[in-house]
């Protein structure tokens, strides 16, 4: 390869990767934005669920454990509120902006493990196919387009901000569980070497039994 061309290849490498880039800032902007928006909309609104988890946050704080710890309610996410609560003391006029503020944070925590996600599954197509010809044909910044779409259509329109349930946190779960699947798949296929498991399925089982404290232990 001639100087020139290698000259063209590395242009073309850096022209990519700061396509990328803009892409993703993008991809980025319009899920806060869209995260945002619908928790401010939302902020006076609570339903019926959300009133019983603030109850369940404060007997958990307080040390009412017989009537925090129940077989219906999600623990995971009325601990997060208690936290939110004991540590500002809102007025009874704030406790419902506090939960949306809650529950945007997850929002936020859950798009930084969905973009892990999609940052792994796209390494992974790369290590596998460098020239990502086989998964339908999509470039990366397109892959990721359609993936901040999906990702906001779930989280945003289908679950939306304003109930307050542990929806988000499974989302968020559940971005993590498959992420570390897909990393510990392609680091298994480089190195070939058993030593590689241990640590990845530890920290898949811890986070499926964070997963279990985000569910309901008695569906409806």
């Amino acid at each position: 390869m001639t100087s020139s061309e290698t000259f063209a290849v590395s242009k073309m490498r850096t022209s990519g990767n700061a396509g990328v880039m803009f892409t993703r800032l993008v991809g980025w902007t319009a899920a806060l934005s869209a995260g945002a928006l619908n928790a401010w909309l939302t902020r006076w609104s609570m339903n019926q669920d959300g009133v019983s988890y603030l109850d369940i946050a404060d007997a958990y704080w307080r040390g009412d454990w017989h009537n925090a710890i129940n077989a219906y309610w999600s623990p995971l996410y009325s601990w997060i509120l208690g936290l939110f609560v004991s540590t500002t003391r809102p007025s009874p006029r704030w406790e419902y902006p506090l939960v949306h503020l809650a529950n945007f944070l997850i929002y936020v925590a859950a798009l930084g493990c969905y973009e892990y996600l999609l940052t792994t599954v796209v390494a992974y197509r790369k290590q596998k196919d460098p020239s990502f010809s086989s998964l339908l044909a999509f470039p990366e910044k397109s892959l990721r387009i359609l993936g901040y779409a999906v990702f906001v259509s779930c989280a945003v329109i289908l679950v939306g901000l304003g109930p307050a349930s542990p929806d988000r946190m499974r989302l968020q779960v559940s971005s993590l569980i498959q992420a570390i699947a897909r990393a510990a798949s392609a680091t298994w296929s480089i190195s070939e070497s058993p030593d590689v498991w241990p640590s990845a399925l530890a920290t898949l089982g811890w986070f499926s039994c964070v997963s279990t404290l985000s569910e309901r232990p008695v569906a409806r």
